[in-house]
């Protein structure tokens, strides 16, 4: 796959900011990685665990937006506890 350069921007770079999706195993393992429980993760987002279990096992999807939102949260709390 190539990389067309419009300009002096690569699509890449253009590309990198935007929302995509999350796979169930990649919100486990960042959920994990900064040390959150489901119920933990679910009160930061102010949703139902429940909400959480259903991403995580992909009987639910999250959208774009959503999966935004997550990553953002999962940061903003990392960077909380390592101050």
């Amino acid at each position: 796959m190539s990389n067309a350069t419009f300009c002096c921007f690569q699509v890449s770079d253009l590309c990198g900011n935007l929302p995509r999706l999350m796979k169930p195993s990649e919100l486990k393992a960042l959920r994990k990685q900064a040390g959150l429980t489901q119920d933990e993760l679910a009160g930061l987002l102010k949703r139902h665990r429940m909400t959480i279990v259903r991403w995580e096992t992909g009987q639910v999807k999250m959208d774009k937006t959503k999966a935004l939102a997550v990553r953002a949260v999962i940061r903003e709390y990392m960077a909380g506890v390592g101050k």
